[in-house]
């Protein structure tokens, strides 16, 4: 049986400016989580995270934050506007722009020095997960969907169990990379709710995992083969979630796949309803981005009363 525990030192919101450097420990990531919005590329680099200083005059009842933290997969901050500083010849070549995460960013706070504990998909998600290195919990390398023992254990404490714990609704929509066999699912570490992929990348449109020729897509514990385009799918649901809220607080994490390879975007831009949607320049420049689209319609049931 695990014992979550709260902390007794209430944890405090950084103040309202537009760049300010953070500093948090891996386990205090955890257990003081409480920003109102956040944005994190996944990748070797800063993070950067964008909170909304309005939305923290909505908390829920009792004076605890909604949080929604929304993940990039493999975005590098050389590939981001706010981080123009960091462009590589390549990102310049490739002209990205990324206007709406460098809005959130102007409207938040800039983690400059805040670093992915891993360059794997699977072990950074770890991290952020259980708040400890991967390696301490034995995430030495990606799940692997041939094998019933490889994921995150389920005797972990994770950031769901602990905020449940503190009267949260959980959910998560999108990747969750932390194993394949049912016993790893996030409904069994700590979410409410389930709707996303166990795989490490798929087919945005078929949603079928390259290194087994299947499909990992869940509701909770239910196969699903839902149609559409996997991030938009994702945003929907998330959607109608925020839509259909109570007065309770809720932790919602959004993990996107782009712009994690196959470089396929959604319908509507270049190449992406033509046999040849995995390497193209477009693609490239558009999935770093364009999911985020839907940012200002997932914020805006956070701001009504």
């Amino acid at each position: 049986m695990k014992q979550v525990m709260i902390p007794d030192t209430p944890c405090q919101t950084p103040p309202s400016t537009d760049r300010r450097l953070i500093s948090i420990s891996r386990r205090n990531f955890v257990k003081g989580a409480v920003a109102s919005a956040m944005v994190m590329p996944s990748a070797v680099g800063a993070a950067a995270f964008g909170v909304a200083p309005r939305f923290r005059a909505r908390a829920a009842s009792g004076g605890k934050p909604n949080i929604i933290f929304m993940v990039a997969d493999n975005l590098g901050r050389e590939s981001v506007g706010f981080y123009k500083d960091d462009a590589t010849e390549a990102s310049k070549e490739l002209a990205i722009e990324t206007p709406r995460l460098d809005a959130m960013a102007s409207r938040g706070v800039i983690f400059d020095n805040c670093l992915v504990g891993t360059p794997l998909c699977g072990p950074a998600r770890c991290g952020w997960n259980t708040g400890r290195h991967a390696y301490r919990v034995g995430m030495n390398g990606q799940p692997k969907p041939d094998d019933p023992e490889s994921g995150v254990s389920p005797e972990e404490i994770t950031i769901g169990e602990t905020l449940k714990v503190a009267g949260y609704d959980t959910t998560l929509f999108g990747k969750w990379n932390q194993g394949y066999a049912e016993k790893f699912s996030a409904v069994y570490q700590g979410f409410d709710e389930f709707y996303g992929s166990n795989a490490g990348h798929a087919d945005y449109y078929t949603h079928v995992y390259d290194k087994d020729d299947k499909r990992h897509f869940y509701r909770n514990l239910t196969p699903i083969n839902d149609e559409g385009y996997f991030d938009q799918l994702f945003t929907d649901e998330a959607l109608k979630y925020l839509r259909k809220r109570n007065q309770k607080p809720f932790y919602l994490n959004l993990t996107f796949y782009a712009p994690h390879g196959p470089y396929q975007t959604p319908p509507g831009y270049d190449h992406s309803d033509n046999g040849n949607r995995r390497e193209s320049r477009s693609a490239r420049k558009h999935a770093c981005s364009v999911h985020f689209g839907s940012w200002r319609e997932l914020s805006a049931p956070m701001e009504q009363p």
